[in-house]
């Protein structure tokens, strides 16, 4: 019994970061796309889901720079 919770959490653990990675993609397609809003919504819900990393806050950066929201850009 311990063994199949322990495989389950771990499988619940790994679904997240994959959940992750797919939104980063996503959000760098909608950025090379220009859709910088998109790629704004999309970093912040990575931030929501509790993934820190330079690259994602330089993304986001660039992002709200684009939409000349300079303020949250150098934030």
């Amino acid at each position: 019994m311990r063994k199949l919770i322990c495989i389950f959490l771990l499988f619940i653990g790994f679904s997240g970061f994959s959940q992750n990675d797919l939104l980063f993609e996503e959000a760098n397609s909608a950025y090379q796309s220009g859709n910088y809003q998109d790629a704004v919504k999309a970093y912040e819900k990575i931030l929501e889901n509790g993934e820190v990393s330079a690259e994602l806050y330089y993304n986001l950066g660039n992002a709200h720079y684009k939409l000349n929201n300079v303020a949250p850009s150098i934030y």
